[in-house]
């Protein structure tokens, strides 16, 4: 029936499959384990893309705000600017009336007392 060289050849074509099933299973662990990695990498990336875009809408809103506050503020400046310039034209006039009025009543307290009646 079978002789020793069919045996031997059977055996190792056995071996052979044996070894080639060892590494096929090598190589699906490796592949599974990569597979793994990749996955939990790509779930770590996600979570922080949404931790980003997160960032991202209150990094807006902090901008948003402080393009209001900076509005405000100009606003406020402007403001300010013109109450300026109204009082050092109220400055002039009240000068120029002192003047006028030949330095009667001039002098730092008719120039508040001007002012103050001006303003209320």
């Amino acid at each position: 029936m079978l002789n020793e060289t069919d045996l031997a050849s059977v055996v190792e074509s056995i071996d052979a499959l044996a070894s080639i099933a060892d590494q096929d299973r090598r190589l699906f662990d490796e592949v599974k384990s990569y597979l793994d990695a990749s996955r939990a990498s790509k779930e770590l990336l996600e979570e922080q893309q949404a931790e980003q875009a997160a960032d991202m809408e209150r990094l807006l809103a902090l901008e948003d705000q402080a393009a209001t506050k900076r509005s405000t503020s100009i606003a406020g400046i402007r403001g300010l600017k013109k109450q300026i310039a109204t009082l050092q034209a109220d400055i002039r006039k009240a000068d120029a009336a002192a003047a006028k009025g030949g330095g009667r009543g001039s002098g730092p307290g008719h120039r508040a007392e001007g002012l103050a009646g001006r303003q209320a």
